[in-house]
């Protein structure tokens, strides 16, 4: 009988411990900078992602957190250009809308992920971001 108390007291605290963090962070939002570090404190930067893309930084401002990245490769014209976003921002929004669950999570207490790929030969940056609306929306 003692071992089934002490088990339902210890399920009681972690019970009051997980309301009470969910208040708090309900009432004193994290930042998007406290988030970016939290995640960078778990990563391995630089971070071969595949052959030719490595993630260089996490960072976060406002209610945006930004992952970076640096593209081995250029982009061969507007057409490309144009084509590599389209590309991207699927992968993007598949992967945080229907894929990871933390990524989900972040966005529902409203925050935008954002990646910038950066390309090799100074080509401008593409910016790709997903909110919880455009989730919602599919778009």
């Amino acid at each position: 009988m003692s071992t089934i108390i002490k088990w339902s007291a210890a399920a009681l605290c972690a019970v009051i411990l997980f309301t009470v963090y969910q208040h708090h962070k309900r009432a004193t939002p994290f930042s998007a900078d406290q988030i970016a570090q939290t995640i960078a404190s778990h990563s391995r930067l630089p971070n071969r992602v595949n052959d030719i893309t490595e993630l260089e930084s996490i960072s976060g401002a406002g209610s945006t957190v930004t992952f970076g990245y640096s593209v081995a490769q250029g982009l061969d014209g507007p057409k490309d250009r144009q084509d590599t976003e389209v590309t991207l921002d699927h992968q993007l929004k598949d992967w945080v809308c229907n894929r990871d669950p933390q990524a989900k999570e972040i966005l529902a207490d409203g925050y935008i992920i954002e990646r910038r790929y950066s390309f090799q030969g100074g080509s401008d940056d593409i910016v790709v971001s997903v909110s919880k609306q455009s989730c919602a929306s599919g778009t």
